[in-house]
């Protein structure tokens, strides 16, 4: 958009986009995970990890719990968002129309593809006199006067769209999109029996401050992790708070304090055909900080694994966990 950018980035400071957002929007996005490690549940069947370390990124189908990444709003358009598109594009349509070096970018651009060249600089000039004329500002002021009483019938003809397709547009996103699921807590009962086959399994703890759960431009460093939702709520309009699409489960679930990281299936480092396709990302072996194994764990495996995952450059702690007695509580012996 080159020169007219200036202006649309002007939109956010100009209009309040948080007056159509649900408070819980901020609660997300303040939400930061500040623990050391952060743990994944693995069954024993995943050994492969101890000499290659890997996770895999789920689909909404592999997920456990059925209403996933489901419907949770009861409608996706919403006044108060047409209302903030309109009145930026209100704003800022009459200064790209009275910008003089906009107009000529544009011109200039579409001269050139229209002629196949670059204009000339005369050609350039007698162009910018006619812009600055007072026939030039007539028909300028024309056009604009039309572009703004188009806005409301365009953005009714798009709103309307949107409501129709958007089931199918975000089944569509979310067939793009893969989840890792983690957790604050390596001793957490419900989770081993669930996800660590009774105790058969292991627990992969993760330096949560590696990079691999940050995102890093030029502006900013960004944490990618997401604490989950629990709530059996719907909200009234999917725009009041977009993260209900994969952060929202219900409330049976809380006990897993789970935190979530997403990613472009297509970026995966290794793709395992199936229905559906496995999606694994390469880990760094220095950000593994410690392996809880269960006490179900074969003893033999255990000492392989162990070997294995320091011949591949990880420097952690190992454990071994049970249950005390008959109490609700577990302990993690060193090893």
């Amino acid at each position: 958009m080159g020169l007219a950018n200036k202006y649309v980035s002007e939109i956010p400071d100009q209009f309040d986009l948080a007056s159509i957002l649900d408070p819980d929007v901020e609660k997300v996005e303040e939400a930061k995970y500040v623990a050391a490690s952060i743990y994944k549940y693995f069954s024993s069947a995943r050994r492969e990890f101890f000499s290659r370390p890997q996770m895999r990124f789920s689909q909404k189908e592999t997920l456990d719990d059925p209403r996933e990444m489901s419907r949770r709003w009861k409608e996706a358009r919403d006044i108060g968002l047409r209302k903030y598109i309109e009145t930026g594009l209100r704003h800022v349509l009459p200064r790209v129309f009275n910008d003089k070096d906009v107009l000529l970018e544009k011109c200039t651009d579409y001269g050139e593809e229209e002629l196949g060249r670059k204009i000339t600089r005369s050609e350039g000039l007698h162009l910018e006199a006619i812009l600055t004329s007072p026939a030039g500002h007539a028909f300028i002021h024309s056009q604009l006067e039309q572009a703004q009483q188009i806005i409301g019938p365009l953005l009714t003809v798009i709103f309307a769209r949107l409501e129709a397709d958007f089931d199918k547009l975000m089944e569509e996103i979310s067939a793009k999109v893969g989840i890792l699921s983690l957790t604050e807590d390596p001793l957490n009962e419900a989770m081993w029996l669930r996800y660590a086959e009774s105790f058969g399994g292991f627990v992969v703890g993760l330096d949560s401050a590696h990079s691999f759960f940050f995102h890093s431009d030029k502006k900013e460093e960004r944490s990618l992790l997401r604490k989950v939702i629990y709530t059996d709520e719907y909200i009234e309009n999917f725009w009041r708070n977009p993260y209900y699409s994969f952060l929202v489960k219900n409330s049976c679930w809380e006990y897993q304090n789970e935190w979530r990281m997403l990613k472009r299936l297509s970026d995966c480092n290794e793709r395992v055909d199936g229905t559906p396709p496995v999606c694994l990302w390469n880990l760094d072996p220095k950000m593994i900080k410690s392996i809880h194994f269960g006490y179900r764990y074969d003893f033999h495996k255990r000492t392989e694994d162990i070997a294995n995952l320091q011949k591949v450059g990880a420097d952690c702690d190992f454990y071994l966990v049970r249950p005390i007695g008959v109490t609700d509580m577990l302990e993690a012996t060193r090893l």
